[in-house]
């Protein structure tokens, strides 16, 4: 038997999820944060700040799939004083690739699977993009323009 070494041994690992910007990508994510405070979390909150975890139901070489919420901040009176609301999704994530040096999924398909937010619609599909920084590579999820 042959040791897998470099980019064949990132591709025999599972693929990982991009869950905050500048954190490395991580199997089975807790929560994923896509833009100020706007958050994939829990279906039932767990406390005031605790928004609870994505319930990850498979995670294999080319697909994982997940429950939980899209908790959007209602920003009234403001969004500093709003309150987060969350509206129950199944998260797809699809497409591994090597991207940056990290084996990640760069798709997710996100589906409303009961009341949506105002103007939004009942699937979308978001891509990975990634810049490079000062202390690394900034992974992001490309908000899509009709996802609110």
């Amino acid at each position: 038997m042959f040791a897998a070494s470099g980019a064949s041994a990132a591709l025999a690992a599972l693929p990982g999820a991009i869950s905050e910007s500048t954190a490395p990508p991580k199997v089975k994510p807790k929560q994923i944060v896509y833009g100020m405070g706007e958050l994939f979390a829990g279906a039932t909150r767990v406390s005031k700040t605790n928004l609870g975890n994505i319930h990850w139901s498979k995670w294999t070489k080319k697909k994982a799939v997940g429950a939980g919420a899209n908790w959007l901040d209602d920003c009234k009176p403001n969004c500093a004083k709003g309150k987060f609301q969350g509206f129950p999704v199944k998260l797809t994530l699809t497409r591994p690739r090597v991207v940056g040096g990290k084996h990640i999924f760069t798709r997710m398909t996100v589906t409303y699977t009961q009341n949506l937010p105002a103007h939004a619609v009942k699937t979308t599909t978001w891509k990975v993009t990634h810049s490079k920084t000062s202390v690394g590579t900034a992974f992001f999820w490309k908000f899509p323009p009709n996802a609110l």
